[in-house]
């Protein structure tokens, strides 16, 4: 922060430091993986720039050929990088079982190198982020940056690179060649919101994760229908918190440094259907698949069949963009099939009610539910098997499950009433007092991370 305060005003020294801080951020995970943003970034920085040099000339189709060229050129290599270290082992394991039942017994998975089944932390994230880049470039919706460091600046800015929010050129290229705008204010807000996102994680998620990980360990140990409902809300409060948390910090980091970042969670658990959630949960990614496949691919323009189509690829592509492992392909394709049905039932109209909308907040929040069970799970057996044990009704029960689950659950309401209801706003508008004691309850919430905080967990989508 003492070299930001020096170059921050400086726009060349300022993206030279947010360039060699990224560089240092990632590269202190494995350094040798710089090597690969590096190649993902330059392919698109060239190929953003082609296009633009494309539109001068004057043969319209030569002028199309060179532009979707270097548009393919730009998702074959995106894509292509990303499927190598994320799916190789995933495709390589199918084709040898479809091998098998010809009597072929080869294991593929022995010839792809040892390097690329290593899968580089944040690699969707950055991937989408530069795909992005020349995707609008061509679009005509952005003029491309003449200057590397400049891009790559964009493409790596540390706060959000390992996990998101997925930042698009258009919202930040241009912001990052302005001054930054702060003020103690805003700093002070941007403290607040570190401090609420490191309470997602260390004291919610991480304390949550415990218990999980702890049943998942062994799941057949467990055959208790209330055990495993415990444990799954508990997956649910912990991927959120998990996530959200670190968006919430990253948010927080970059705010203090003078810019920003759009929402990424909006309380999805008090979403009205699925549609509802989906605007609500993992913002950045829901509108970027919106955005550059699903409207692409027709949207909603071309009869309600291709319509349900064009949502079941584009759930089935998100499903897969979070895991290589077909219990994530089953969950992307659970929630276009739930959008469907949705759809296709028009239940917005039977919600007249306050009662009627409670009725499908909870239901919705059961089909959400039920979805984590695969997102959660090793395997698609595995999750049938815990949902055979809910559905079975067993009254056996883990006792250790219950009192600290039930401990987890209430401060998780507590904190997201606070948030919702936003609460520290409702309280300095009516009472001036709070303004002076609210920093009082910060640093107490900050003890409370210190001396609450659960055994260390790596962020959950740090492996997607």
């Amino acid at each position: 922060m003492f070299l930001w305060a020096i170059v921050k005003k400086h726009t060349q020294l300022r993206l030279i430091l947010i360039f060699i801080a990224s560089c240092i951020f990632y590269g202190w995970w494995d350094w040798r993986f710089l090597f690969l943003i590096f190649f993902t970034g330059s392919i698109d920085f060239i190929l953003a720039l082609c296009i633009e040099k494309a539109n001068d000339i004057s043969n319209i189709k030569i002028r199309n050929f060179i532009r979707k060229t270097c548009l393919y050129l730009s998702l074959v290599s995106g894509i292509g990088v990303l499927s190598v270290f994320k799916y190789s082992k995933f495709f390589a394991n199918i084709i040898s079982s479809a091998l098998s039942y010809i009597g072929l017994n080869i294991q593929l998975i022995n010839y792809i190198p040892e390097f690329c089944l290593i899968l580089p932390v944040g690699i969707s994230f950055y991937t989408f982020q530069s795909l992005s880049y020349t995707i609008d470039v061509y679009r005509g919706v952005l003029r491309p940056t003449r200057n590397p460091i400049h891009y790559m600046a964009y493409l790596m800015l540390f706060p959000q690179l390992v996990a998101g929010p997925i930042v698009r050129a258009v919202d930040l290229l241009p912001k990052l060649l302005q001054p930054p705008v702060s003020s103690n204010t805003v700093k002070y807000n941007a403290l607040k919101l570190i401090a609420v996102g490191f309470f997602k994680k260390c004291v919610i998620a991480d304390r949550a994760a415990f218990l999980v990980d702890t049943v998942f360990s062994n799941t057949h140990l467990y055959t208790g229908t209330l055990t495993w409902i415990l444990v799954m809300m508990l997956f649910s409060i912990q991927i959120y918190c998990d996530f959200s948390g670190y968006s919430d910090i990253a948010r927080g980091i970059i705010r203090y440094m003078g810019y920003s970042f759009n929402l990424n969670f909006n309380h999805p658990y008090i979403a009205c259907g699925m549609h509802d959630f989906w605007s609500r949960w993992h913002i950045s990614l829901s509108t970027w698949f919106r955005d550059y496949l699903y409207i692409p691919l027709g949207g909603n323009k071309k009869g309600k069949i291709r319509t349900y189509l064009n949502l079941f690829i584009t759930f089935f592509i998100s499903g897969l963009w979070h895991g290589a492992a077909w219990n994530f392909v089953f969950w992307g394709a659970y929630h276009a099939v739930v959008q469907i049905i949705e759809r296709i039932l028009n239940i917005k109209k039977y919600i007249t009610t306050k009662y009627h909308r409670f009725a499908w907040l909870i239901a919705t929040q059961i089909l959400v539910f039920t979805g984590w069970i695969f997102f959660r799970s090793q395997s698609l057996s595995e999750a049938l098997y815990i949902m055979g044990k809910i559905c079975s009704l067993s009254s056996e029960t883990a006792k250790f499950t219950i009192s600290r689950s039930l401990g987890i659950i209430l401060l998780f309401i507590v904190m997201e009433t606070f948030l919702v209801k936003k609460a520290d706003q409702f309280l300095l508008k009516r009472f001036k007092v709070f303004r002076y004691i609210e920093p009082f309850l910060i640093g107490f919430f900050i003890i409370m991370i210190v001396l609450l905080r659960g055994d260390e967990h790596g962020f959950i989508y740090f492996q997607f």
